[in-house]
């Protein structure tokens, strides 16, 4: 059973006795919270036009909480304050359009509309563009999050695509980019006027371009995951460069991007507002690295730039980058050898200086091998991949570019990036091609490691290949062992032949050997 007080103001919202309404009115000034907030929705419940005006003219005094009571409105009550919108003025007429404004009150929409393009009233114009774009931008967005509201939000539409066409009369730029609020990405309205390349088209991309408003930006950076991005817009997304776009296209590619938003940014090609991506890792918030590695890695960027934020990406470790940047380095497959060449020659010249090894510190290529000890195996076998041409198996391959030379110089990186390099070099001196063999003798030599593999050299030199043999041969030279220099006496001074002859001239005339 409701308390008395309830009931009677469930009588003074019921009864057919106008004097209720000076009573409720008079009892909202006078009497405590709870007594106000019943006032209010007493003359909410009786639905005329005599209590709407007292709501109007009591919501001044009204507190937030007591404002949102007449959230709850019915038609009726919208359509009356549209009505003090379109015949008030002054104050009243003010005040009509903040109630509107903060109930969203849609069926005022055309008034505010018309105030807005129109009105001599410099402050009631400027309180109905504020009302119109708010009002936008909330139907937009919940059209964007799937929860539409068809109807009013066509009526809405219509009306501000009138605004669009007649921006030359009223010169508000700000309805237009009320419209732009209040569509989605698929809507036919928004379609047809962009594809129709004439005024409307312009002044549509003209404020795609240079609006700052939130809900324009939304619309232009969210084309990114769409199937189709209008033709006139692609430009405006390619040369607009501000930091709320960026992050805007960066919120829409997420930490998991769909196949479809990876081929539209390739699509895109380049985007001016991620040009000088080797300096947005920091101005970025954190929350989007993981979508800043995807852009960078699907749009036109240097490579060697891109390997740079993964890197950082990974030093950085947020789960969701750790996981993009991972994937990234492997779409980019191994490095090439001629970018990772100067810079394992430059960390191996500097570990015999102090201050010349603290300033190896920022090569990518040591950031790199630190990251093989990454708490996390996925990211070690990416990394390995990546550095996969700067390795004992690169070397071994037949028509690979490293020479021995090569391999000697940053022998030390290796042995950083692997320490099983030893293994390898083995597997190799047992592989059933020739050449590669052969290159396994010359990696042997180059990594230092004949002295320790002395025993097994001596095994394939009784069982191999002649060209196996010379090579062994000629780079005993390389030892420094007394047992391998007593073996490389011991062959030169065999009879004569190939393998004698390349104990005698070593590498440096190894090509001799073979031309006699």
């Amino acid at each position: 059973m409701k308390p008395s007080l309830e009931l009677t103001y469930d009588y003074l919202g019921t009864t057919p006795n106008v004097a209720a309404v000076d009573l409720l009115s008079e009892t909202f000034r006078t009497a405590g919270p709870r007594a106000r907030r019943l006032s209010i929705l007493a003359l909410m419940r009786r639905d005329s036009e005599g209590a709407f005006e007292e709501l109007v003219g009591l919501w001044d005094d009204m507190k937030p909480s007591e404002r949102q009571l007449l959230g709850d409105h019915g038609h009726k009550f919208g359509m009356f304050v549209a009505n003090q919108v379109s015949t008030g003025s002054g104050p009243e007429a003010a005040r009509a359009v903040d109630i509107a404004a903060h109930l969203s009150l849609h069926e005022t929409l055309p008034e505010l509309i018309r105030i807005a393009e129109s009105s001599s009233d410099p402050g009631l114009q400027s309180r109905s563009l504020h009302a119109v774009l708010q009002m936008a931008w909330l139907l937009g967005a919940d059209a964007r999050n799937n929860q539409d509201r068809p109807l009013i939000r066509r009526r809405g539409l219509e009306r501000l695509a009138i605004s669009v066409r007649s921006v030359d009369f009223h010169h508000r730029d700000e309805l237009v980019d009320a419209f732009l609020n209040t569509v989605a990405w698929s809507d036919s309205m928004l379609h047809a006027m962009l594809d129709a390349n004439g005024k409307s088209a312009e002044t549509l991309t003209r404020r795609l371009r240079h609006s700052a408003n939130h809900g324009v930006i939304d619309l232009l950076a969210g084309w990114v995951s769409k199937s189709r991005i209008p033709d006139p817009v692609l430009p405006v997304m390619q040369l607009r460069d501000d930091s709320a776009f960026r992050n805007a296209v960066l919120r829409h590619v997420g930490p998991t991007p769909s196949q479809r938003t990876l081929r539209q940014l390739e699509h895109l090609q380049s985007m001016v507002a991620f040009r000088s991506a080797e300096d947005l890792f920091a101005k970025t918030e954190s929350e989007l690295h993981a979508a800043l590695l995807y852009v960078v890695h699907r749009l036109d960027t240097d490579p060697q730039i891109v390997r740079a934020i993964a890197i950082q990406a990974i030093e950085m470790g947020d789960d969701d980058a750790v996981r993009a940047a991972s994937m990234v380095l492997r779409q980019m497959g191994p490095l090439p050898i001629a970018i990772l060449k100067p810079e394992a020659n430059q960390i191996a010249h500097s570990m015999d200086s102090d201050a010349a090894y603290e300033a190896v510190f920022d090569v990518l290529l040591w950031r790199q091998i630190q990251l093989l000890d990454f708490p996390c195996e996925h990211v070690q076998v990416t990394i390995r991949q990546s550095l996969a041409n700067l390795s004992v198996n690169a070397f071994l391959e037949p028509d690979s570019s490293l020479q021995f030379a090569d391999l000697a110089n940053f022998a030390p990186v290796l042995r950083l990036i692997d320490p099983q390099l030893q293994q390898f070099v083995i597997d190799g001196l047992k592989h059933p091609i020739i050449d590669v063999r052969c290159r396994a003798v010359e990696a042997a030599a180059a990594l230092g490691l004949i002295d320790s593999l002395l025993d097994t050299l001596r095994q394939i030199y009784a069982q191999d290949h002649l060209s196996v043999r010379i090579r062994i041969a000629a780079f005993l030279q390389h030892s420094l062992g007394n047992e391998a220099r007593a073996w490389r006496s011991e062959l030169k001074n065999a009879s004569s032949g190939p393998v004698r002859d390349a104990a005698r001239l070593g590498t440096d005339r190894l090509q001799e050997v073979y031309s006699r």
